[in-house]
């Protein structure tokens, strides 16, 4: 594999529901790992990638491949940073509800598969969403500005129209059962997660 290849991969795996978005399937079933391993984890990868990329500074920039290669290293530079500093996953926990809740949306909202294809995908990041919450929520750093405490809370009450009232309306329309999607009795609404102040 190239090293593109080997960015690419690792972008899409890393990020699975940019790749439903971008059309990369692999990973539908599939949330980030924002945990605290999973951060230092990705960090580590892309710090490798980034030691095999050649950045503009030493490339011809008119060859195509150096300047896909210079592109790929400045978009590491920045993720690096953005997943070191303590704003982003470590500090603004409306990242993550959005992220869970576009995880969904990106399944239902384009008919790249047959409907029943895409809801086992959607029952798999249903059932990957405590996890990744949790995990992400561990990640944060304390105190959380209140400012985006207030805006996550605002993002629950988005998801949970969204991932509720949108999911059933779609489950409707291709007339698929609801029984897989339906919440166990034990399932803590959105708003419950907490992302506390200390």
């Amino acid at each position: 594999m190239t090293t593109l290849g080997r960015f690419f991969e690792s972008y899409y795996r890393l990020r699975p529901v940019n790749a439903t978005f971008t059309g990369v399937h692999d990973f539908d079933d599939r949330l980030p790992d924002w945990s605290p391993a999973g951060l230092e984890a990705a960090i580590g990868e892309m710090r490798q990638l980034r030691a095999s990329l050649h950045d503009g500074a030493a490339a011809d920039l008119r060859d195509t491949a150096a300047r896909d290669e210079a592109l790929a290293a400045s978009f590491l530079d920045v993720q690096i940073a953005e997943l070191e500093s303590d704003h982003f996953q470590r500090g603004n926990p409306s990242l993550a509800i959005s992220e869970a809740a576009f995880g969904i949306v990106s399944l239902v909202t384009r008919p790249f598969a047959p409907a029943s294809q895409r809801l086992d995908a959607v029952v798999g990041r249903l059932h990957a969403i405590p996890e990744f919450l949790d995990g992400a929520r561990r990640s944060m750093a304390s105190p959380l500005r209140d400012e985006w405490r207030a805006k996550a809370l605002k993002e629950c009450d988005g998801a949970q129209r969204i991932v509720g009232d949108g999911l059933r309306r779609w489950l409707g329309s291709e007339a698929l059962p609801d029984d897989r999607v339906r919440p166990r009795r034990s399932a803590r609404p959105p708003r419950s997660i907490a992302f506390s102040n200390g």
